[in-house]
């Protein structure tokens, strides 16, 4: 087969800089996109907007570069009469900003924070003192002061992870800094938000709104303390209140969930700690001396203190749902039986999908009286990025939505079926992609802002292995083996990204 090697900055083994992972360097805009198909009314208005990393410009350490450490790049789709028109434009970041006024790479990555160059030290407010100072820091095992930890955090914020409309406000984020503010129409990067003045350090990539309180909820994890930090925003997107959660390790913490009465934060021994930053394993495995917890917080209560719930040793980045009844909580996660991506003991620090760990779609439940922990695998198969419909989070689904691997190995691409699970009849549906084609996460839109729950259209894009070109499709999100109702093709491919939304005309009125 005449596979495409996509490889803008030549030869390489990592993984993230080849094929469809590898970046779109391009910033274009099309008009009125071929469709297949037809479009449905409804979704006149509508913007699909989705972010994921792209490295701009060469890595100064091409093997040692990660999938996160390029910057966010923006795809949006806009529908207006039955027309569709695209733009992708980067996410104009600190980082950003500085590579392309210098037009090469400055900074070093996650897993390469040496590599960063003189001029970029220097942009970082660290000079040769504090940098040499900062290397043995690193020699003896003590990792960055505070003060070093804050120079250095804004060239480590990509804002490439998620892009939503949170509270009036459209913004890209990355877990390790501030939000960035998006104009929606052209896709200009307005600068930093932080919550009008309130959010003064890193926030979550995840946030949610209760859509019946129309309250946000975020956190905030660091490898220096506080470690985590826990905060509602109010409809007019200020922070309400924060809390410091006493947390049993420093980790990453990609997401969370909403129930009812409680926050629900996942802890899972993907350990971060301050000593590990600027070596090549800043986030490391260590089930051995970290456990697993789930930990549940109070919501609306200033004075509520987490408790903590040991479980099996897992890993979730994301979640369908929760809901609470009576003394127990469920949830709805993909799980992985260790973290992906990070602290694997492989040769290649970059090795192939294919010898990453799986996913299987679960049903937790948490007796918070007992402390009774239950499991039930939905779907044994590979299964990401679990989505329902929004407007009925924190309450018991109907209908949930997620992404899949049927018949292929993660090689080429990561799913290629899109799965619909109809939870009252406990029965799954799906769409295959087709042979050497493959999506990623789909996105939930409701037919009408009133329309009953699950009623509506799933979104997402599918990758030609062969064509190497992208096309998003449309279908009825309750009967996906219908196939599409419409195909929408763009002239080049669209690079495999992370998470995104879909925004309608209601949502901006609001």
């Amino acid at each position: 087969m005449n596979i495409p090697n996509n490889l803008p900055f030549g030869p390489t083994e990592n993984v993230y800089l080849q094929g469809n992972f590898a970046p779109i360097l391009k910033e274009e805009s099309y008009s009125d996109l071929k469709v297949t198909g037809q479009i449905p009314d409804e979704l006149d208005g509508a913007v699909l907007i989705r972010i994921g990393p792209n490295a701009a410009f060469k890595p100064l350490d091409m093997k040692y570069h990660h999938w996160i450490d390029g910057t966010g790049m923006i795809n949006a789709f806009y529908f207006k009469d039955g027309k569709v028109s695209y733009k992708n434009r980067f996410v104009n970041t600190f980082k950003m900003e500085n590579n392309r006024k210098a037009n090469r790479s400055l900074f070093g990555g996650i897993r390469s924070l040496s590599k960063t160059t003189f001029k970029g030290w220097n942009l970082l407010k660290i000079n040769l003192f504090n940098l040499i100072y900062l290397g043995i820091r690193k020699l003896l095992g003590l990792g960055p002061t505070v003060s070093q930890f804050d120079k250095i955090a804004p060239a480590m914020n990509d804002s490439n992870t998620n892009i939503l409309l949170q509270n009036g406000y459209v913004l890209s984020l990355e877990e390790v800094g501030k939000p960035y503010l998006i104009k929606l129409d052209t896709l200009e990067t307005l600068g930093e938000f932080d919550y009008h003045g309130e959010l003064t350090r890193n926030n979550s990539a995840h946030p949610l709104t209760d859509p019946f309180n129309k309250h946000s909820y975020t956190n905030s994890y660091s490898p220096i303390p506080p470690y985590m930090k826990y905060y509602e925003i109010t409809p007019e997107a200020k922070i309400s209140y924060e809390t410091d959660m006493d947390v049993p390790y420093p980790a990453m913490v990609h997401g969370f969930a909403l129930s009812e009465k409680y926050y629900v934060h996942f802890h899972f021994p993907a350990v971060y700690r301050k000593e590990y930053l600027g070596t090549r394993k800043p986030i490391r495995w260590e089930p051995e001396e970290n456990d697993s917890f789930i930990g549940i917080l109070e919501r609306n209560n200033p004075k509520a203190k987490t408790k903590w719930y040991k479980i099996p040793t897992c890993w979730v980045f994301h979640n369908m749902n929760a809901y609470d009844e009576g003394d127990k909580v469920f949830m709805f996660v993909a799980k992985f039986p260790r973290i992906p991506m990070f602290g694997l003991d492989t040769e290649n620090p970059s090795p192939p999908f294919t010898e990453q760990p799986n996913s299987k779609f679960a049903k937790w439940t948490l007796d918070l009286k007992t402390g009774a922990f239950e499991e039930e695998i939905i779907n044994p198969d590979l299964v990401e990025f679990p989505i329902m419909d929004y407007r009925y989070l924190t309450k018991k689904q109907k209908h949930g939505w997620y992404t899949s691997l049927v018949d292929d190995v993660q090689k080429y691409g990561l799913w290629n079926t899109v799965c619909h699970y109809d939870f009252e009849k406990n029965k799954e549906e799906s769409f295959h992609a087709g042979k050497d084609h493959y999506v990623g996460e789909s996105l939930f839109t409701p037919k009408n802002e009133d329309s009953p729950e699950g009623v509506g259209y799933v979104m997402c894009l599918r990758y030609s292995l062969m064509k190497n070109t992208s096309e998003v499709l449309i279908l009825d999100a309750q009967n996906l083996s219908a196939g599409p109702l419409a195909t929408i093709e763009v002239p080049r491919r669209i690079e495999y990204d992370f998470h995104g939304s879909i925004i309608r005309h209601w949502d901006l009125e609001k």
